[in-house]
C-alpha cells in the first residue's frame, strides 16, 4: 500500500524466491504495468479516498479473511496509504461521506494525529484492524517513512499495529474544532453517540501476538 508499493512488492518477491512464492496486492496512486507475478494490481484515490480506495480495502479484507496460523503476511506500508486504502465500519456511510469527513479534518486546524484519531475510529482498515483481519497469521511490515520513531502509527494510519488513540480522544478532536455539525450524518450520528463507536485494537490484542513492525 502506498507510492512505493510496486518497488517493495518487487523487492519481497525477489527476497523470498525461489524458495517462496509471494502474492497479493499492490495498491498504488496509478495503475501499475509492473507489479511482480502473482500480485494484484488496483489504482486508488490519493489524497482523497475514491472508488479504488473501497474495491482495494475490500479486495484486502478478503484475502486476510483466508489466512490462518500457517500463512506469513507481509505488509508493504509507504506513504499515502491511508487515502489509498479505506472502508468505513458503518455500513451507511459513503464514499461521498468519507470524502466529505476527510475534507472537514484536514481544512479544520487539526494536527495530523488528531486527524487520524478520528479516521481510525471510523475506519476498518486503519488503527490495527488490519492485523485484526489477519488475527490468527504471522504478520510483518515493513514500512518507508519519514514519521519520527515511536510515532509509526501516523503511517498509513496504523493499520497494522496497535493504537493508541481512544474513542475519547477522536471525541474531543469533533468537539475541540466544532466538527460536529458538518460531519456526514453517518459520522454525525456516531459522535452524537460515542458509545457507538467501536474501540480500536489496543496492545494486548491477539491479534499482534504474532506480529512485527
Amino acid at each position: 500500500i502506498g507510492k512505493a508499493s510496486a518497488a517493495m512488492a518487487r523487492g519481497i518477491s525477489e527476497t523470498l524466491s525461489p524458495a517462496f512464492r509471494a502474492e497479493g496486492i499492490v495498491v498504488a496512486p496509478s495503475l501499475l504495468a509492473n507489479a511482480p507475478p502473482g500480485f494484484r494490481a488496483m489504482a486508488a484515490g490519493h489524497p482523497l479516498p475514491d472508488e479504488g480506495s473501497f474495491a482495494a480495502a475490500r479486495a484486502i479484507l478478503e484475502l486476510l479473511a483466508t489466512t490462518g496460523e500457517r500463512d506469513l503476511v507481509f505488509f508493504l506500508l509507504s506513504g499515502g496509504g491511508s487515502a489509498l486504502v479505506e472502508q468505513p465500519l458503518d455500513p451507511g456511510a459513503t464514499l461521498a461521506d468519507v470524502q466529505e469527513l476527510n475534507r472537514s479534518l484536514v481544512t479544520c486546524g487539526a494536527s495530523i494525529d488528531e486527524i487520524n484519531a478520528v479516521r481510525k475510529h471510523l475506519s476498518a482498515v486503519k488503527g490495527g484492524r488490519l492485523a485484526v483481519a489477519a488475527s490468527a497469521a504471522r504478520k510483518v511490515t515493513f514500512g518507508v517513512t519519514d514519521v519520527p520513531k515511536g510515532q509509526e502509527s501516523a503511517l498509513a494510519s496504523g493499520p497494522t499495529i496497535p493504537d493508541p488513540t481512544t474513542v475519547s480522544e477522536a471525541c474531543g478532536v469533533i468537539r475541540r474544532y466544532d466538527l460536529l455539525s458538518k460531519l456526514p450524518a453517518p459520522f454525525r450520528l456516531r459522535f452524537e453517540n460515542p458509545e457507538t463507536i467501536a474501540e480500536t485494537p489496543k496492545a494486548g490484542n491477539p491479534a499482534f501476538a504474532r506480529a512485527e513492525f
